[in-house]
């Protein structure tokens, strides 16, 4: 399997999955991330994997409630129509057009919990399944039309948030990633309105 697949899916999951024991192994194998793709600074995502406090379960559990479910005012959230509609709302019109993205390329989101497609975990898990299938054109438009243009605010807030460093350091490892793929497809992100 193609290496950055497994890091969609491996930092995908991370965002997207509420930790718990069962999924211990998808915490684990984050150590293998420096090793997984070519990265321009091995060394620093090596250094920033070592970074990555130990926590027991229940404070990640509780940190990433805070961060992707909320509990109050939520720092960060998760989703792209937060940031693209002027109103900040789930379910946006952004929302709907992703929805027609993925309609139209053939995947179907099958969410536990009744949350919009746009959150931020299932887009890199979408982008993966994309490129598993071979189609590397509309893992492109994901990236530069729905992921990213909202993709490097919201990674900036969870980089600087203050609940939780593990994350922060995720968000971190994440843009760095996205970083070494423009600078190496040379793509373009559509630029659209931010609203937070």
């Amino acid at each position: 399997m193609n290496p950055l697949i497994v890091v969609f899916q491996l930092l995908g999951q991370n965002f997207y999955s509420r930790p718990r024991a069962e999924n211990q192994p998808i915490r684990d194998n984050l150590k293998l991330l420096p090793e997984l793709l070519s990265w321009p600074n091995e060394e620093k995502i090596a250094k920033q994997i070592s970074r990555l406090p130990e926590l027991d379960l229940d404070e990640l559990e509780y940190q990433f409630s805070v961060l992707f479910e909320g509990q109050g005012e939520m720092p960060c959230p998760p989703w792209g129509s937060v940031y693209l509609d002027k109103d900040n709302i789930v379910f946006g019109e952004s929302t709907a057009q992703y929805r027609t993205f993925l309609r139209d390329n053939g995947l179907e989101i099958n969410s536990a919990m009744k949350e919009p497609e746009d959150q931020f975990g299932l887009m890199m898990l979408a982008l993966s399944q994309l490129l598993e299938k071979g189609d590397a054109e509309a893992g492109m438009e994901l990236i530069t039309e729905h992921l990213m243009p909202w993709g490097k605010r919201y990674l900036e807030l969870l980089a600087n948030n203050e609940a939780s460093q593990y994350y922060a350091i995720l968000a971190e490892i994440t843009q760095d990633l996205f970083d070494s793929l423009q600078s190496e497809f040379e793509y373009k992100v559509a630029e659209k309105t931010l609203y937070l």
